[in-house]
């Protein structure tokens, strides 16, 4: 204190011997911590480690935050942020991230891919195209064939052909087997595009023979999942003027009723 320095100052010259007590340093600033909320003992707290002393301005500004120029603590330096570095062209990240363009398909694909679009429009238009025809599609076989129809019908028939000279009014019988092997004749003798065939083939033969113009009809019975024999084509139509097509059978008779 002032007072025991100036005892001590006015002692010296004395010969009474008064020794100067030392001074003592200014306390150390104390730095808060993780562990404010604990008890201190000498500034840190119960068990923890003493912070690193101040380097530098820090050092500076602790030691003069009790002096008269009133020099505040400098705040602890911010560390800087990471910069976020962009991938690189080509990398793999830009790669994910970036879409890539679809390729543009070659004449080749575009052809291929159209061949199997109408190839799959046939698979089901193709099957399904005898609702567009009038009757019973296993009597008249109107779109019959690929149609997914698989041991639903059983006929038995027989058919023979008479042939009228137009010029002379003369009427003959010609029996299938005349034009056709037996297996032909049997298979002709139910199916109705196949009557047709073998009739105009015979109109044909006639015609070479001198008879021009011939008429043909056809005397058909056919029997029916088991049913009686009825008649399956019309007895009046001249089938050697019928062109073969895709429309109705209008010489096919209708066929006997579902049970």
């Amino acid at each position: 204190t002032r007072g025991e320095d100036a005892a001590n100052a006015a002692g010296e010259g004395t010969g009474v011997g008064v020794q100067r007590a030392p001074s003592l340093p200014p306390p150390a600033p104390s730095f808060p911590g993780p562990y404010d909320r604990h008890s201190r003992v000498g500034g840190n707290p119960v068990g923890a480690i003493a912070p690193n002393p101040p380097r530098g301005e820090d050092a500076a500004n602790a030691a003069g935050e009790g002096t008269a120029d009133g020099a505040q603590r400098a705040a602890p330096p911010s560390i800087p942020k990471r910069p976020v570095i962009p991938p690189k062209a080509g990398t793999y990240w830009q790669a994910r991230r970036a879409p890539s363009p679809l390729p543009t398909p070659s004449w080749r694909t575009r052809a291929a891919a159209g061949a199997l679009a109408l190839f799959a429009l046939a698979q089901i238009l193709i099957p399904l195209r005898h609702w567009a025809y009038p009757g019973n599609v296993r009597w008249n076989e109107d779109g019959y064939r690929f149609s997914w129809r698989v041991l639903l019908t059983e006929k038995h028939g027989h058919v023979r052909f008479r042939v009228r000279d137009p010029a002379t009014g003369e009427e003959r019988v010609v029996l299938p087997e005349e034009h056709l092997t037996p297996l032909q004749a049997e298979r002709m003798a139910t199916e109705p595009d196949m009557i047709l065939s073998t009739a105009r083939i015979i109109a044909r033969d006639y015609d070479r023979k001198g008879v021009a113009s011939a008429e043909v009809r056809a005397d058909a019975f056919v029997a029916f999942n088991g049913r009686e024999a009825v008649r399956f084509i019309d007895p009046d139509a001249d089938l050697a003027r019928i062109e073969p097509g895709l429309w109705p059978k209008r010489f096919v008779l209708p066929g006997p009723p579902e049970r």
